[in-house]
């Protein structure tokens, strides 16, 4: 049961009835505005809207918009939420548009600082597009060679593409739907964070029971894997970059901070025990794709016995 699919569509379509009969009611509550962000429009709430970084994903302000992309959603989420279950999924939703809100947030404080046009400090935002983006980075890191479909039928060869390559499409569409309508795709920065965020969150904190570990650190799971290619190696290259500088500040800390001590821990053997645990560790990011890898056959090699008894004439058996 697709618990987490419905309560999104259920949410889109309060949002959007209520933003179409009350607008300036809906937007004053539930769109993102950086002032109400940070004080209360009313003296009845003493608390500022900061709900406002969540709630701005789930209605557009754009109706043509809203009925492509929330059917693609809702069967983006019952597609993960059948793999990672409803709890796993509804934390990854929260932490990903959470964030993408906050871009979204820090986006329109430095166009008021730049352009200083209160407008800008003032103006409702809502869009779908971090929450399209946060469920294709999902399908990325699930079906990462699955190719997009529509009810089972395959695109045109020009149009096929991987469901890889699907987070970074949707980035580009939505900000060049920015230069050409900038009232439609006002969310573009959504789509921006909640990449970056959904990618985090699976590369670090998301719990796979199956294989035993916390966060996807397999080398097939890096960010640069989700760009283009004229994109992929800047981004390589400053994130192997800034890892060095990190692993050269911790290890100049723990020089100094350890000096003293390190005689008295080089003369302790090292245990069996943590042997032990060294290589486990070591052997985590091969298990997990193996694991994975051993469900996904299983689930393909079931649908195809499916199929093939479903054929089946009547009265006869399978040889």
């Amino acid at each position: 049961m697709a618990v987490v699919a419905r309560v999104l569509v259920l949410l889109a379509v309060v949002f959007s009835a209520f933003d179409y009969s009350s607008p300036e009611t809906a937007r004053w509550i539930f769109a993102l505005v950086p002032q109400h962000v940070f004080h209360s429009p009313t003296h009845r709430s003493p608390l500022p809207f900061v709900w406002n970084v969540l709630t701005c994903h789930f209605f557009d302000s754009s109706p043509l918009k809203s009925a492509v992309i929330l059917p693609i959603c809702f069967v983006f989420a019952k597609r993960l939420e059948e793999l990672w279950g409803a709890f796993a999924l509804a934390q990854y939703l929260g932490f990903s548009l959470a964030l993408a809100g906050c871009c979204g947030l820090v986006y329109r404080i430095v166009l008021f600082a730049a352009t200083a046009n209160a407008k800008d400090f003032f103006l409702p935002v809502r869009g779908t597009v971090g929450l399209l983006t946060a469920l294709a980075v999902g399908m990325a890191h699930a079906f990462p060679l699955t190719e997009a479909g529509v009810g089972g039928v395959k695109l045109p060869r020009l149009l096929t593409f991987r469901l890889k390559s699907m987070p970074m499409a949707v980035v580009f569409t939505a900000i060049f739907g920015g230069v050409v309508s900038p009232v439609a795709f006002a969310d573009a920065p959504f789509g921006t964070g909640a990449i970056f965020f959904a990618w985090l969150h699976i590369r670090y904190m998301m719990a796979f029971p199956a294989a035993g570990v916390l966060g996807d650190h397999s080398r097939d799971w890096q960010f640069n894997q989700l760009l283009p290619w004229i994109c992929a190696w800047p981004v390589k290259v400053f994130g192997k970059l800034l890892k060095f500088l990190v692993s050269m500040c911790g290890s100049c800390f723990e020089i100094r901070q350890g000096a003293t001590a390190a005689p008295l821990y080089s003369s302790l053997p090292v245990s069996d025990r943590a042997q032990k645990d060294l290589r486990v560790a070591k052997g985590f990011a091969y298990d997990a794709r193996r694991t994975k890898a051993l469900a996904y056959l299983d689930q393909n090699i079931a649908d195809l016995s499916g199929k093939a008894s479903a054929l089946e004439p009547p009265g006869l058996e399978m040889v």
